[in-house]
């Protein structure tokens, strides 16, 4: 072949049909791949629908079942507010009381109840202090244990300097 046999019009022609091929080409690329990034994006978009479906059915069953039991806590603890309450009652009736009942003593009896009182906080002091006492005379005794062993180490201490031999500590 010869460079002279080559027709001009041929290498044109054929540059188009190749620049056409490559359009069509980038043409279809670009639609396949707008087709998958679409598809892509749908089944993106229909699992995370599926998705928050399902937290949203679960958050509704946590709530429910959350108002269920503090509904139950709440019935639990209406007895025994109302028995607090009746208790709180009691007890102001009988504060009441026994201020009436105070106020009805004689001046004698008034006196002998501040004695009575005074002889029970006097008999929980002496109980506090049997305890102290109780506790001091063990402290003692360890101390005492402590004080006879210093003694003896000093003793041996003596002896050997006495003695002339070294000293192990």
């Amino acid at each position: 072949m010869n460079w002279s046999d080559i027709n001009i019009m041929d290498v044109i022609a054929g540059a188009i049909i190749s620049a056409a091929s490559a359009i069509v080409v980038l043409a279809l690329s670009i639609w396949a791949t707008g087709r998958r990034d679409r598809a892509l994006v749908e089944k993106d978009i229909k699992i995370n629908s599926q998705e928050h479906d399902k937290l949203s059915v679960e958050h509704s069953r946590m709530k429910e079942r959350l108002s269920m039991e503090h509904q139950s806590i709440k019935d639990l603890l209406a007895p025994i507010r109302e028995n607090a309450k009746a208790t709180h009652n009691i007890l102001l009736g009988e504060v009441g009381r026994r201020e009436i009942q105070y106020d009805n003593l004689s001046e004698s009896q008034k006196d002998m109840k501040a004695q009575f009182e005074n002889l029970q906080k006097m008999a929980g002091q002496w109980e506090a202090l049997i305890s102290e006492n109780k506790d001091l005379k063990e402290q003692i005794k360890e101390l005492t244990k402590e004080r006879d062993l210093a003694r003896e180490k000093n003793r041996e201490l003596n002896n050997d300097k006495h003695l002339g031999r070294p000293r192990h500590l």
